[in-house]
């Protein structure tokens, strides 16, 4: 019987050192790792005025700009909910030259977040995962008046 349990005790401790209680899987990310695509591409060889003219129409429509840098091409941009909630959309976007034509053509991309109000470790605003659909609501109205850009012949210089 001592041999039994001589032979038995290693085995258990290989298979408790070995064997693991299962792990939570970590949250799945739901949109896959990509390049967003381009919103719009702008006829126009002065990207300063583009986005002078992007800040503008961020701002017509109801974003507080809240950096903007014309070196690189960007801006960052808020607009909160009304009422006394601290929730807000938040808009990232560039500009980036054409590579076909660089002289005619400025790209023009569009990043959408998410921030609400949560009680986690702390209260905090935190960025949130929201549906397309969500998302598609949220930033219609500024997609089209961004795509309009392009439509407008003779509107950025």
């Amino acid at each position: 019987m001592r041999k039994i349990l001589g032979l038995c005790a290693p085995v258990f401790f290989l298979a408790s050192s070995v064997v693991l209680p299962q792990q939570p899987a970590p949250p799945i990310h739901p949109t896959p790792l990509a390049r967003p695509e381009t919103l719009v591409s702008i006829s126009s060889d002065n990207p300063v005025k583009v986005l002078e003219t992007v800040r503008q129409t961020i701002s017509a429509a109801g974003y507080e700009i809240v950096r903007i840098d014309p070196l690189a091409g960007t801006l960052e941009a808020t607009r909160a909910d009304s009422g006394s909630s601290k929730d807000y959309d938040k808009i990232v976007l560039w500009l980036e030259r054409d590579l076909r034509e660089p002289t005619r053509y400025i790209n023009l991309y569009l990043l959408y977040g998410r921030y609400e109000e949560i009680l986690a470790a702390r209260r905090d605003i935190y960025r949130v995962v929201v549906s397309s659909a969500f998302e598609a609501e949220r930033t219609a109205p500024i997609r089209k008046a961004l795509m309009a850009l392009a439509a407008a012949p003779g509107h950025v210089p």
